[in-house]
Formats: structure tokens, sequence, C-alpha cells
């Protein structure tokens, strides 16, 4: 009996890292949400942002680069039924044949349109510090 309760309270600290990485978090207090890949947030006007992906190139610190890099977020907004992915990047986008930079863009959901920026990436990349997880901070706003 005591080994079937230990080994239930072993498999339950198991599973809670895994669960905690699938919900969504609560509400945001304001527009703003800062998230890794693959979590989602809900904001006060119930668009729920997820982040796809995110890809930073970006020259880490203590390394000389011929190329600053970027950052590339791709991120998708729902709200009800509606579903829109965005492409964010901070740094030079040369995917756009025009080198851009393109940390905006605006979606409609639901008939509302919104205003995305991808305010920024922590933390910059450190040569000293590889195994550091990137955040994205997202705005979201009504236009």
């Amino acid at each position: 009996m005591h080994y079937s309760h230990n080994l239930s309270v072993a498999l339950f600290i198991a599973a809670l890292p895994l669960a905690y990485a699938c919900k969504s978090s609560e509400v945001a207090p304001t527009n703003r949400v800062t998230l890794e890949a693959y979590q989602s947030a809900r904001l006060q006007n119930d668009v729920t942002v997820r982040v796809d992906s995110l890809l930073d190139s970006r020259c880490p610190q203590g390394v000389a680069c011929i190329w600053e890099g970027n950052v590339v977020v791709k991120a998708t907004l729902s709200k009800s039924a509606d579903k829109q992915q965005v492409r964010l990047v901070l740094g030079t986008d040369f995917s756009n044949g025009a080198g851009k930079k393109p940390d905006s863009t605006g979606v409609v959901l639901s008939g509302a349109t919104y205003s995305v920026l991808l305010r920024d990436v922590t933390p910059y990349p450190d040569v000293n510090k590889p195994s550091q997880i990137p955040k994205a901070v997202i705005d979201v706003s009504l236009r």
C-alpha cells in the first residue's frame, strides 16, 4: 500500500510540468504578453495569442558577427471562430526582398481590427549562457 501511494505521488509530480506546458495562462491584465514558443495567453479583449515558433538568430553577446541577425516569431491570434497567423521580425527581414523590419502588422478578428507588435524577445542571446529560453513580448491593441 505504501509503495503504491509513493508511486502515485511520483507520477503526479512527474505529470505537473506536462500539464503546465499545455496550460493557457490566465487573462493578461494588459494587452502585452510574454510567451515562449508553444505557449498561449488570453488577453482582456478575448483575443488569444499563441506563439507557434520563435527563431532567434541574433548575434550573441561576446561574439563578433558579420551580420546582426534577427528574430522571427510566428504567432496565431484568435477570437471566437476567427484565426489568423502572423509573422513578426525584429531586425532586418530579407525574406520580403526589401530588407524591411516588419515588427508589426494588423489582423481582423470577429470584425475588429487589431494591431500586433513584437516589442522584444528576451533574453538577448549570450555566448556564455547558451541554454536560455527566448520569450517574445507581444502587444495586441484594438485599432
